[in-house]
């Protein structure tokens, strides 16, 4: 015997919001945490019928392992009804799913810093923004009077975008880039003292100002 049900009396279902989340762990209770405080603040306002219920998947893709893992997660996500994805983080991961997200159409709100990845179903909330820090690095060396700069960044895929807008901007501004070294984004002492020696390498040109785009820890032995 089939048990009698009134949809129109029942509680609501929530509302499925996915959470693509490939930052580090120390990153991920921050984030969490977050995510949860938004959730009650917007529940409260009465704006909503509905309860919220976070699904969240944990991948690590770029940079250090397989992206397909990111496009796996988003469509895991999707199967599992959710109305939106929020995530990932990672700008080599929001840019190698772009097309997946145009497919599957589940809107996307990744949060890289990248600006190669903006499409009809894919936002950005970034918590950085590579186009802005090029052009706002530059303006500073620009006042300061810096007209000739050795420039050092990293293997991540989306280090090349740095690099173009950097490029872009100085040469506007009248600065010359006299020296140009790409690093591994992968952590190892030998990478550090590599880096170490071509600071000192690049301090030989005498150059007014030192500039390096790097992600994670690559900036740590400049420091």
């Amino acid at each position: 015997m089939v048990e009698a049900r009134d949809v129109y009396r029942e509680k609501p279902l929530p509302v499925k919001i996915g959470i693509l989340m490939d930052m580090p762990e120390r990153i991920n209770r921050w984030a969490f945490t977050s995510y949860e405080l938004l959730k009650e603040q917007f529940l409260a306002s009465g704006r909503y019928e509905r309860d919220i219920e976070f699904v969240i998947r944990m991948v690590y893709g770029a940079p250090t392992g397989y992206i397909q893992d990111a496009i796996d997660g988003y469509n895991e996500l999707c199967d599992q009804g959710c109305l939106v994805v929020v995530g990932p983080n990672h700008s080599d991961n929001n840019v190698a799913l772009v097309s997946t997200v145009e497919q599957r159409k589940v809107p996307c709100i990744m949060l890289g810093a990248t600006a190669d990845n903006l499409s009809e179903h894919v936002f950005s909330i970034p918590w950085a923004s590579i186009p802005d820090d090029a052009y706002v690095m530059t303006s500073w060396l620009k006042q300061h009077g810096h007209k000739r700069v050795a420039m050092t960044w990293d293997t991540v895929w989306h280090g090349l975008e740095y690099v173009r807008h950097f490029r872009i901007a100085t040469a506007r501004a009248g600065i010359e880039i006299i020296a140009d070294y790409r690093f591994s984004v992968y952590s190892s002492e030998a990478r550090n003292q590599l880096m170490r020696d071509v600071a000192s390498r690049h301090r030989d040109l005498k150059p007014d100002a030192i500039v390096h785009f790097g992600t994670g820890n690559t900036s740590v032995p400049y420091g």
